[in-house]
């Protein structure tokens, strides 16, 4: 596999990273237009919640504990917990790319962070319980992984 330059000749540092960053980016911005969409629609410019328990009923989404959620408050946390993995998804990418990881692997690992979270917001937007559980402990895994991975790759440098 070749290493593609820049237009000033120098080699690309992060091509794997940078190119999971635009769909993953992508995913971020379609969510939070969702948030947006959900705050208009329900005419709510602050706060996360629309209504109470015994309205969410008849507009809310029926989870697998049989509550009904208000839809303004999955579409928030929906955006939320994609921002408190990418972050860190990202840098640990960037971490094992940068001591000379595999790019084919982390290629392979990024992709199923990406189904996963995808996978994640049918979980939480179609009350599928399985989806959510799958992405939830994938993720982990996926961060556990890269985690040991890129301190695999620096061990030489602490004398191990």
């Amino acid at each position: 596999m070749s290493i593609p330059s820049s237009t000033l000749g120098l080699p690309k540092v992060l091509p794997v990273t940078g190119t999971f960053a635009v769909p993953l980016t992508a995913l971020s911005a379609l969510l939070s237009l969702n948030v947006v969409k959900q705050r208009i629609d329900l005419n709510t410019w602050q706060g996360e919640k629309t209504h109470g328990q015994a309205d969410a009923t008849s507009t809310g989404v029926q989870q697998p504990d049989g509550h009904y959620y208000d839809p303004l408050l999955i579409a928030t946390r929906v955006h939320a917990n994609l921002l408190e993995n990418l972050p860190l998804t990202l840098l640990l990418a960037a971490s094992v790319e940068l001591n000379g990881g595999s790019k084919r692997n982390l290629a392979r690992i990024l992709l199923a962070f990406t189904v996963l979270r995808v996978s994640h917001v049918i979980g939480l937007t179609k009350a599928a319980a399985s989806f959510r559980a799958t992405a939830y402990f994938g993720t982990t895994g996926i961060q556990l992984g890269l985690a040991g991975w890129s301190a695999m790759l620096v061990k030489s440098y602490w004398g191990f």
